[in-house]
């Protein structure tokens, strides 16, 4: 399986530290502006979909930290080229 975004599992684990469901959490996106559902916010914590950059500031605006905490940390020393396989690849934990 092909993932489509890397900010999935930590979107789930940042809706996890809240105590929020998926519909809770949804409503707040909503009334930050952002039409999203229930089930579209599902498929992005599989990974099953694209989040684009206003997506992410969404998130980002709602959880209260900056665009880089949505992301996996990488090594400063690892190239990129290495590490988004592995990345894409990271199972939800």
């Amino acid at each position: 399986m092909q993932y489509k975004n890397l900010i999935g599992a930590e979107i789930m684990r940042m809706r996890d530290r809240l105590n929020s469901s998926h519909s809770d959490l949804a409503a707040r996106l909503q009334l930050a502006g952002w039409d999203i559902y229930r089930s579209l916010l599902s498929k992005i914590e599989c990974r099953l979909v694209h989040v684009s950059d206003f997506q992410q500031l969404y998130f980002a605006r709602i959880f209260k930290v900056s665009i880089n905490d949505l992301f996996p940390n990488v090594n400063p020393i690892e190239k990129i080229v290495a590490f988004l396989p592995t990345a894409l690849e990271r199972k939800r934990t």
